[in-house]
Parts: C-alpha cells; sequence; structure tokens
C-alpha cells in the first residue's frame, strides 16, 4: 500500500501479486479477498478494466460466498465504476444505487460516502447529469468532512 501511496501503481501491481502469491493454498481467504479488492482497484486506476476482472470476480464470489457484506459492497462499488467506464451507464447506475442501500441500512456512513463519492465521479465522466454527479459529490463530502476522513476527501474533485 506504501507503493501505492506514493502513486506507483506497478509496483503496487507487483507486490500485491507477490503477496497473493504467498498466500495461494492457505486459508487466509479474507485477506485473500482483500488483497484482490486492491488489485483490482489499482487495475481500474490505470484502465485495466479487463485484467480488474479476475480479482474483482474472486473477490466478489468471496464475499456473497461468506457473508462479507463490507467487503461485497466495496467490490460492488467498483464493479459499477468500471461497468460505468466501460459505457454501460444504466447497468452502473443500478449497481451504485444497489450498493448505497446495502451500505445505508447497515450504517456504514464511510460505506455511504465512498458510494456517493464513486457514483459522483462516474456520473461526471460517463454521462449527462452533471446536476446529480455535484449532489452525490456534495453529500460525500459531508460525510467525509464530519468522520475527518482526509483520504478519502483528497480524491474528491
Amino acid at each position: 500500500m506504501v507503493a501505492r501511496g506514493q502513486h506507483d501503481l506497478d509496483r503496487s501491481i507487483v507486490l500485491i501479486s507477490e503477496a497473493l502469491a504467498l498466500i495461494e493454498g492457505q486459508r487466509y481467504w479474507h485477506l485473500h479477498t482483500r488483497l484482490n479488492l486492491w488489485l483490482a482497484d489499482v487495475l481500474f486506476e490505470q484502465s485495466r478494466f479487463v485484467e480488474a476482472k479476475k480479482p474483482l470476480d474472486e473477490a466478489i464470489t468471496f464475499a456473497r460466498a461468506h457473508n462479507r457484506t463490507l467487503l461485497l459492497v466495496q467490490g460492488e462499488r467498483l464493479r459499477a465504476s468500471i461497468l460505468a467506464a466501460n459505457g454501460d451507464w444504466p447497468a452502473a447506475k443500478t449497481l451504485f444505487t444497489e450498493t448505497l442501500n446495502i451500505a445505508s441500512k447497515l450504517g456504514l456512513p464511510l460505506e455511504i460516502a465512498r458510494v456517493q463519492a464513486d457514483w459522483g465521479k462516474a456520473a461526471l465522466q460517463y454521462s449527462s447529469t452533471l446536476e446529480e454527479s455535484r449532489a452525490l459529490i456534495a453529500a460525500a463530502r459531508t460525510i467525509l468532512v464530519a468522520h475527518n476522513s482526509k483520504a478519502d476527501l483528497s480524491t474528491l474533485t
């Protein structure tokens, strides 16, 4: 994660892949899922959507099978962003809505804000609903400020 924080995405991919190889065949399923989510996210940041699919699918499959709802919300949020980037705005909007509903029902304010932020950023880039995107980002910013989530705030446009 240090490499990612230093914006060295290529090194981050190498290190996450090495970590996944080290735990392959072990029973560290939660860690395996978390690493797959990080790998998919870094690949997404590099617009390598096809490559991000495999680790993302693995993470979502595990999260569903083992009722890891927070991991599922995080995976589905990323999947919605990839759908938007690939031009499937209707499917992305539907998945963002479903993911936001899950995070809301669980009472997870930071996850609610992260879904709103990603949805708003995707809408800015891939749809014509500027008002909606700005409202989503503003709602996310309000939650993130209230929780002093500086890292998340730094990603907002």
